[in-house]
């Protein structure tokens, strides 16, 4: 069976990230998601999942949307 252990990174081009992963030998797994706990902790955001050489999924995501303050 073994250890599982999934790694998210946050980065703004999540596209550039999925194309250079791929370039160096990742598998890609799925389709790129939106939306709604798409992403890490079940946060609103892009989100494509890649497995490396080593076998380690990784999440690759965008970052959260921060919203401005608003006053009552």
């Amino acid at each position: 069976m073994g250890i599982r252990c999934v790694l998210c990174l946050e980065i703004d081009d999540v596209e550039a990230a999925l194309a250079k992963a791929m370039s160096d030998g990742v598998v890609v797994e799925g389709k790129l998601a939106e939306g709604d706990g798409a992403c890490c902790s079940g946060r609103t955001g892009r989100v494509g999942k890649v497995k490396d050489p080593c076998g380690f999924t990784w999440l690759i995501c965008s970052p959260v949307k921060k919203f401005a303050d608003v006053e009552a």
